[in-house]
């Protein structure tokens, strides 16, 4: 019950913030995603941490699914620590998981921290990549990190 009556609560701050929102501005996208809760799995396969070293680089990164051909790739060429925000709905998150494990290059990795977004149906991916990007550097082994977050058109 208290559940229930703190959501309908931040739902309401919510609607009253989004509100006072104005679309001209130019950061609107980015202070409306802000207000958006994603939906996120942590780990969404195993992840096995004891052989990061402390001097290890985590390669900290995120696709969507149209991108997951590049992760084998991706891995071939990075053969240390990875975490990696999906951003994908439940559908593609199956799928996903089809994938990694039926694939050689992925079942043989235990050091990449896999991370589920979940597509909430209205979000642009310029702010869901800040969304994306918080998420793998918050999860797990990144102690400092440089980033190259521009904005591209398109995906």
């Amino acid at each position: 019950m208290l559940r229930l009556l703190v959501a309908s609560v931040l739902q309401l701050l919510v609607a009253r913030v989004l509100q006072q929102l104005s679309e001209d501005d130019e950061c609107y996208e980015f202070k409306r995603e802000q207000l958006i809760v994603h939906r996120t799995h942590l780990y969404y396969v195993e992840y096995d941490n004891s052989s990061v070293a402390a001097s290890d680089v985590t390669l900290v990164t995120q696709l969507s699914a149209d991108r997951l051909q590049m992760l084998e790739l991706l891995c071939d060429h990075w053969p240390g620590p990875i975490s990696l925000a999906l951003y994908m709905s439940d559908t593609e998150a199956h799928q996903f998981l089809r994938y990694a494990m039926q694939s050689p290059v992925l079942t043989a990795r235990r050091n990449i921290a896999y991370h589920i977004v979940y597509k909430d149906g209205v979000s642009e991916w310029v702010g869901v990549r800040l969304v994306l990007m918080s998420t793998s550097l918050e999860n797990p082994d990144v102690s400092g990190c440089w980033t190259d977050v521009r904005e591209t058109s398109g995906n």
